[in-house]
């Protein structure tokens, strides 16, 4: 795809976007197409890099979701606010991680990655 880092924006912003807090109605395409894109555009990397990538963009997109707990009078809010996102980015990491195009090109691994997002076994958190 041209424009990579074009279509991780739109990615981004689908996903950020798409949550019921902000347009309700795009809370589909957010969960079908804005993880699409951000999974094909690190599909070819090495396990490493994907790893990295999706730990970066979940952390950034939890630290948008989760500004609502900067709300708190007190400074040390700012510290659990920064953790608590990079462990959801962690846990979307270790799911990258396993994205693979032979993986997803098979239908018991699409299901394996699809039922890994609903799951989250560190925090029990959904991702859509």
């Amino acid at each position: 795809m041209p424009f990579p880092f074009l279509w991780k924006i739109i990615a981004f912003l689908l996903v950020v976007l798409g949550t019921p807090a902000f347009m309700p109605s795009l809370g589909i395409i957010a969960g079908s197409i804005g993880y699409a894109l951000f999974f094909l555009q690190i599909i070819d990397l090495t396990p490493k890099k994907r790893f990295w990538a999706g730990t970066s963009f979940f952390t950034l997109v939890q630290l948008v979701l989760l500004f609502w707990f900067t709300s708190h009078p007190y400074m040390y809010i700012y510290g659990v606010w920064a953790a608590l996102s990079f462990l959801f980015g962690l846990q979307f990491g270790i799911l990258s991680f396993f994205c693979t195009r032979k993986r997803l090109s098979t239908f018991t691994g699409a299901i394996f990655i699809s039922s890994f997002c609903s799951l989250f076994f560190f925090l029990s958190f959904s991702i859509i």
